[in-house]
């Protein structure tokens, strides 16, 4: 049984459309101007060496008119790194009032998420082991955050420190895009 939320903008039953990846050039993107998120120099340096080491792995997406609605940090790194072309994702199934529901959604449901700190430092201790030189940066982390990660402060003053720190701030200009 599908439930359908109240107010729900759309049936449920629309909900699942098939999604497509198209390579879009950039120069035919309009910028939305209604963007709520501000992505600061360093983001877009981090997303720069992101996608230089990984590849442009998440799609951004676009409405029928190539608006950008989510990817935009994605799309200026990609700019930066003298991209042409980006991998997009048409979503002509939702509506103009749909898109801007959407665009606020994607910027602040991220922000809910918080950090499992004994994994977290697991991960970032596993490559420190690995004995190479590897760029935290290009996985988001400055090398003052991953030597506090790594301290060994007692396990539980460094879950508290951990939440506190790397907790989602309001009215910041983060986003996990």
């Amino acid at each position: 049984m599908v439930l359908k939320k109240k107010n729900s903008l759309i049936p449920l039953s629309r909900n699942f459309p098939k999604l497509q990846i198209e390579e879009i050039p950039i120069s035919s993107l309009k910028w939305n101007a209604r963007s709520p998120r501000v992505h600061p120099e360093k983001q877009i340096e981090m997303l720069a060496r992101n996608i230089d080491t990984f590849g442009f792995l998440i799609p951004c997406l676009i409405s029928d008119q190539n608006r950008l609605l989510c990817g935009n940090a994605r799309v200026l790194s990609a700019m930066r790194l003298g991209m042409e072309t980006v991998p997009a994702v048409r979503v002509s199934h939702l509506s103009d009032n749909d898109q801007r529901a959407f665009i606020l959604a994607d910027a602040k449901l991220s922000e809910h998420a918080r950090w499992h700190p004994e994994i977290l430092q697991e991960e970032i201790q596993f490559f420190t082991n690995l004995n190479i030189d590897f760029d935290f940066s290009v996985i988001g982390f400055e090398t003052a955050e991953v030597d506090f990660i790594l301290d060994s402060l007692p396990k539980r003053h460094f879950q508290l420190t951990m939440l506190a720190l790397l907790a989602p701030q309001s009215g910041g200009g983060r986003v996990v895009d």
